[in-house]
C-alpha cells in the first residue's frame, strides 16, 4: 500500500499589507510623525537615512507564500 499525494498552499494570495501593529501617533503601520520631529532636528544617521530607521516591515503580517509538496504513505 502506497499512497501518494500532492499539495499546494497558498498563504495571503493577493500579497496585501495586513497591518499587525501600529505606531501610537498615527495610529497607521506605515507613517509615524516621529519621522519629521527628527527630520526637523538634524537628527545624525550614522549608518541609514531616517526613513529607514522608521520603515518597520514587521508592522505587516508576511507576504505571499505558496508551499508545495508530496506526501508519501507506506
Amino acid at each position: 500500500n502506497l499512497q501518494l499525494t500532492f499539495f499546494l498552499r497558498v498563504f495571503n494570495l493577493f500579497d496585501h499589507l495586513n497591518e499587525n501593529s501600529v505606531y501610537n501617533d498615527t495610529g497607521r503601520a506605515g507613517f509615524t510623525t516621529d519621522l519629521e520631529r527628527d527630520i526637523s532636528n538634524n537628527a545624525p544617521t550614522p549608518v541609514n537615512s531616517l526613513e529607514y530607521w522608521y520603515k518597520n516591515m514587521t508592522h505587516y503580517s508576511e507576504p505571499r507564500r505558496i508551499e508545495t509538496g508530496v506526501t508519501f504513505k507506506f
